[in-house]
């Protein structure tokens, strides 16, 4: 049953992660009291925005939900306004905000967020050259959810930047394996089967 619910996850990821990450929000927290209603209707509006990429008006709304809910005391509501924050800024390529408020996601989030922030953060990492650190955040969101064929695909050109082509292979094959259907998956796929018939 958890498979075929990460699997289903997975055909998500095919959209705007904090988009999903934002519905998933909304249909959680709807089911609450009146106060985290009112701000998951902050979250799915603020999402909206983002969606058509008005970031400053869905930096506003997440911002006003952060403040809102750390006033109530609701730690699952902040935690999902949080990751949609940092996501906002990283889709406007402001890094050092972005890690900052990634930073800001703790152990009692839900699944679906800590996945996505270690995702998002091991792209951040990959970005900045640091191959290591994209690793171990690939792993990291890969220990919370490991039907992710996308996370696997992204370990895989980690790992061959670093030149560790056999476990760069062995991602390949697990995002193949779930189905992932990526043009630069299959050229990453032929470059290590070239690497490995010129070490024969």
């Amino acid at each position: 049953m958890q498979h075929r619910i990460w699997k289903k996850c997975n055909i998500l990821l095919k959209f705007k992660k904090a988009s999903v990450v934002s519905l998933c929000a909304c249909c959680i927290l709807f089911t609450s009291c009146t106060t985290r209603i009112e701000g998951s209707a902050s979250i799915l509006k603020s999402s909206w925005a983002w969606y058509q990429r008005k970031y400053n008006q869905a930096t506003a709304g997440y911002l006003q939900t952060i403040v809102d809910a750390k006033q109530d005391e609701d730690i699952m509501l902040e935690q999902y306004a949080v990751y949609n924050l940092a996501t906002t800024y990283l889709m406007q390529n402001e890094t050092e905000a972005s890690l900052e408020r990634y930073s800001q996601i703790n152990e009692e989030s839900p699944k679906c967020v800590k996945y996505a922030t270690y995702y998002n953060m091991g792209i951040i990492a990959h970005r900045n050259g640091e191959y290591k650190k994209a690793v171990e955040c690939f792993t990291k969101s890969l220990e919370i959810n490991e039907y992710q064929s996308h996370t696997f695909y992204r370990r895989a050109l980690a790992y061959y930047e670093l030149q560790e082509y056999e476990n760069s292979m062995n991602d390949t094959i697990a995002a193949q394996k779930l189905g992932l259907e990526e043009p630069g998956l299959e050229a990453l796929h032929s470059k290590l089967i070239e690497k490995f018939d010129m070490n024969m």
